[in-house]
């Protein structure tokens, strides 16, 4: 018996270590740093203020949500996060970063917080990021009353009952108009029912609501979710066949976040393609193509881009990937016969 005790005794320390070493595996430490100072807007160093690093590790899916739950925390994975609390003089690091794109959030109770998102690097040097928390109201938590009239808003989008579920948001954001969840939640109503102007209304009153207090990460938004609602409202515009506010929406959606949505990047090629414009056309097809080489429509389109430009060759360089990647595909004959005959004119 003592022996049998001495042997788990002498491995637990062993088994110990090979867990460590798992999860040190697993969470994949490089030589990144980060560091910077958190301040308020006198210059006044913030101390034990909360600083969150959560490195993007995958984006899935389209600039679509469900009712409840907002685009960057449905359909963005999250690696382990970073969390550290400034010093007496504001400043703070992190160490052990791998290179990628990264959401980093600086909160202090008595402040609104701050919500960045940025790329970093292992191997150069990261420039130091000084945060400066500014002082705001703060969105006032709703009662109970109104959490259930939310939670039954959301039941009925569902059940597919849009109707019945407007005028329970309408009814939370008079009394909360910054709650911007609730008001995407509105906005997806409208378009549920194709109602695309009043979408295009309620998406932009969530647009209004950030541009007012952007720095403020207690508002229940960042700048992950303002590019699926500009997305929303190039979709909107879309389907009023109103292309040129379309794609302006589209563009601002990419422009708020350095990872760019596929699905987003191709409709504003579309756009640009049916619209006569293919040098733009071409940018972005390129782009849907840099962010997935492996998808055979993306490979085509820009073929057709660069014939539509009479640039034959690399319309053939193009159509020849879409062929390797799809050879069974309904347009694989009418692409090898047009492969043929723009080779015989190089």
């Amino acid at each position: 018996m003592k022996m049998t005790k001495l042997k788990i005794l002498w491995l637990l320390p062993l088994i110990l270590m090979l867990m460590v070493a798992s999860v040190y595996g697993q969470t994949k430490r490089g030589n990144g740093k980060l560091f910077g100072s958190l301040m308020d807007e006198s210059g006044k160093a913030v101390f034990e203020g909360k600083i969150i690093l959560k490195k993007i590790m995958r984006i899935d899916g389209d600039y679509k949500k469900d009712s409840d739950q907002s685009i960057d925390e449905k359909n963005i994975k999250y690696g382990i996060p970073f969390e550290t609390l400034s010093d007496k003089d504001g400043k703070w690091m992190f160490k052990g970063l791998t290179k990628g794109t990264y959401k980093l959030t600086a909160s202090k109770q008595g402040f609104p917080g701050v919500v960045q998102v940025l790329k970093l690097y292992s191997q150069k040097r990261n420039p130091p990021l000084n945060l400066v928390l500014k002082k705001g109201k703060t969105v006032e938590k709703p009662n109970e009353a109104m959490v259930k009239l939310v939670k039954k808003g959301n039941k009925l989008f569902k059940a597919k009952n849009y109707k019945d579920a407007i005028p329970l948001f309408k009814q939370f954001l008079s009394d909360y108009p910054e709650n911007f969840k609730v008001g995407v939640n509105l906005g997806n109503c409208y378009m549920e029912l194709k109602a695309y102007q009043e979408a295009i209304d309620a998406f932009g009153q969530v647009i209004s609501g950030f541009e007012k207090n952007k720095d403020s990460a207690a508002l229940n938004a960042d700048k992950t979710l303002i590019a699926s609602v500009y997305a929303n409202i190039g979709d909107a515009y879309t389907a009023m066949q109103k292309l040129d506010k379309a794609a302006d929406a589209y563009i601002k959606s990419m422009a708020m976040t350095p990872e760019k949505n596929e699905a987003v990047v191709f409709r504003v090629a579309e756009i640009m393609f049916n619209s006569g414009k293919t040098d733009e056309a071409i940018k972005y097809f390129k782009m849907a193509v840099d962010l997935n080489p492996k998808k055979a429509e993306n490979q085509s389109k820009l073929g057709y881009a660069y014939l539509n430009k009479g640039d034959m060759k690399n319309a053939v360089i193009h159509f020849e990937k879409f062929l390797e990647l799809a050879p069974k595909d309904p347009q694989a004959a009418t692409l090898k016969s047009l492969v043929s005959e723009l080779k015989k004119q190089q």
